[in-house]
């Protein structure tokens, strides 16, 4: 999606219909992407690899009001729960939350786009822009440039 990825799509429909049921379709089956997504109000979650034998299934709960996810990356949701559970879950990158804004410059930046591409395509100032580049930098405790770009692509916020 040239604008906005999933999640930022997903958080857009909820604001716009409370009520829609959205199943996620990701290239992507990191652990924070999936976490990212569900936070972000989807009611499901499939990878590409897996829609073929799960689509009907998968379509069949999210119309029912209940959650899918599919068996690559359900072992993710339950594993967060049991460390929370056990209070094991530490405050890392994976937990840390960007706000719509910062992960859009997030993913701009990982795309390699420059400061001021990424200001037209937002209609932001450049100085707006690298105060959401250094709040992201500061909230991951990332301090270059290479290793926000290693997270985004990591995180599924951006692909290679």
């Amino acid at each position: 999606m040239p604008k906005l990825n999933g999640i930022e799509t997903t958080r857009e429909l909820l604001k716009r219909s409370p009520g829609a049921k959205i199943l996620i379709l990701s290239l992507h089956d990191t652990r924070a992407m999936v976490e990212e997504a569900l936070s972000a109000g989807a009611r499901g979650f499939l990878t590409k690899e897996s829609v073929t034998r799960n689509v009907v299934d998968a379509v069949t709960e999210v119309h029912a009001g209940r959650f899918y996810l599919c068996p690559v990356i359900a072992h993710f949701v339950v594993e967060a729960g049991f460390r929370r559970k056990k209070g094991l879950e530490k405050r890392g990158a994976a937990a840390v939350a960007l706000s719509g804004q910062e992960r859009k410059v997030l993913q701009l930046i990982a795309e390699g786009r420059i400061t001021k591409e990424i200001a037209a395509l937002l209609d932001l100032s450049v100085n707006t822009i690298h105060a959401h580049r250094n709040h992201v930098m500061a909230k991951l405790r990332i301090h270059k440039q290479a290793d926000l770009v290693r997270y985004a692509i990591k995180a599924g916020i951006a692909k290679l």
